[in-house]
């Protein structure tokens, strides 16, 4: 794993098992990014309490200055929050979803008028997960 990360600043909407996953493999590879995760509160009482983000957010706008935005929410909740996240998020923010669903959000991405990013297998933040699948960590692609 490179030493240099790819981003200095993530923003994680929904820190259920694979956006939470997704903060601690990024936190534990790369603790120099700066974590942001947006949820429900107890979830993000507990997601700072593990550490797994350095800052939480009850609202959408904790996306601005975000160099990377991940859509981990349920599908069609990823699908609505996409239009807020492009009206808050940097325009050069890679923004992202972890759903087999991409042809949806792209549509919608069509009509907001973004480009929207998939995280390949090939991308760092996927194989480390995947990398930690192999020492229990139950997130799987």
């Amino acid at each position: 794993m490179s030493s240099e990360p790819p981003f200095s600043r993530i923003a994680i909407v929904g820190l259920g098992l694979i956006g939470g996953s997704i903060a601690f493999a990024v936190r534990k590879a790369w603790p120099s990014v700066h974590m942001v995760g947006i949820d429900r509160a107890a979830v993000l009482d507990e997601a700072m309490a593990r550490r797994a983000i350095h800052a939480a957010g009850r609202d959408i706008s904790a996306v601005a200055g975000a160099d990377l935005v991940v859509l981990a929410a349920p599908v069609r909740q990823n699908v609505e929050l996409l239009r807020e996240v492009v009206a808050h998020a940097a325009p050069t923010a890679v923004i992202t979803d972890v759903d087999d669903a991409l042809l949806v959000v792209d549509e919608v991405a069509d009509v907001v008028g973004v480009v929207f990013a998939e995280v390949l297998e090939e991308t760092a933040l996927v194989a480390m997960s995947k990398n930690q699948s192999k020492s229990g960590n139950r997130y799987k692609r």
